[in-house]
């Protein structure tokens, strides 16, 4: 259950994390 979640959460912050920084950059 937890592997799972860090999986997803692992996955939406490799996602999403240079979309951020593109965005303050």
């Amino acid at each position: 259950m937890w592997s799972d979640l860090i999986i997803i959460l692992d996955a939406t912050l490799r996602i999403s994390v240079p979309f951020i920084l593109a965005a303050m950059g």
